[in-house]
């Protein structure tokens, strides 16, 4: 195993670099499954496709779903988490404003206000509630 650099810069830079090659791998993958889903299988097949790239209809759902209603702001959302992005997918679904949601400070339900980008998964599912109940 090679050994890490001790230089913390170091390090967050090749996070942040390997955090953008996963947001760009999971509309890659929804892409990827979207098309298949649509083009290349016969009615009733999909569910048997996805055992042999290992993955439950749900989750493959959730991709598709992420690459459909965010593939246009895809380079401004890239650096998010899978869970972050779902959450986004949804309340875009639900027509909220994903510009607003990502470029302002957001109130929480605990009187705290925060970047979507700085909030936990738990704090974006619970404002995802707030925005989708009103």
């Amino acid at each position: 195993m090679t050994n890490l650099t001790l230089d913390l810069k170091t390090i967050e830079s090749e996070i942040n670099a390997y955090q953008q090659q996963a947001g760009e791998a999971i509309f890659e993958i929804g892409r990827r499954l979207k098309h298949v889903k649509e083009n290349d299988l016969a009615h009733g097949e999909w569910t048997k496709w996805l055992e042999k790239v290992d993955m439950h209809p749900r989750q493959a759902r959730r991709f598709i779903q992420i690459y459909n209603e965010l593939e246009g702001k895809r380079s401004a959302l890239s650096t998010f988490s899978f869970t972050k992005l779902l959450t986004l997918a949804q309340i875009s679904g639900d027509g909220g404003d994903i510009e607003k949601i990502i470029s302002k400070p957001q109130a929480l339900p605990n009187g705290t206000t925060k970047m979507f980008e700085e909030m936990t998964s738990r704090e974006s599912e619970q404002l995802k509630k707030t925005i989708t109940t009103v």
